[in-house]
């Protein structure tokens, strides 16, 4: 019965989920909109597909707090961080401004790396059931 009840409610939470995340992404769209500039709407993506990432991990279920995983948060989390955050500084950055602005061009590597930075962090804090 835990199980079952467990479950349901990790169901309910996605549904949640999924409604707080529309909001947000349509919120975004139209503070960008208003403002003329994208990173709202460029801000709200990351947003939604990191905690969308970090909930994933609690379908596993956790089980109690551990001692953070160093190689999991320093090799997993931190470098999808910087690959997911970086490309929309190419305004401060002295170098790649073409190949950066070209990377903006096509989201999907930000939904990528925000989802799994997301799911990195949470991995490496959390202990799971087996």
């Amino acid at each position: 019965m835990p199980n079952v009840l467990s479950k349901l409610l990790w169901l309910i939470g996605a549904i949640l989920l999924i409604w707080v995340n529309n909001q947000v992404l349509g919120y975004s769209k139209v503070l960008s909109q208003q403002t003329g500039e994208s990173i709202y709407g460029i801000a709200g993506t990351w947003l939604v597909a990191f905690w969308s990432g970090a909930y994933l991990v609690l379908l596993g279920g956790l089980r109690r707090r551990k001692p953070i995983h160093k190689p999991l948060f320093f090799l997993g989390f931190l470098p999808c961080l910087l690959l997911s955050i970086l490309p929309y500084t190419y305004h401060y950055l002295p170098i790649g401004e073409k190949f950066f602005y070209e990377l903006i061009q096509s989201s999907f590597h930000m939904i990528f790396f925000s989802l799994a930075s997301g799911f990195t962090l949470m991995l490496s804090l959390c202990r799971f059931q087996p």
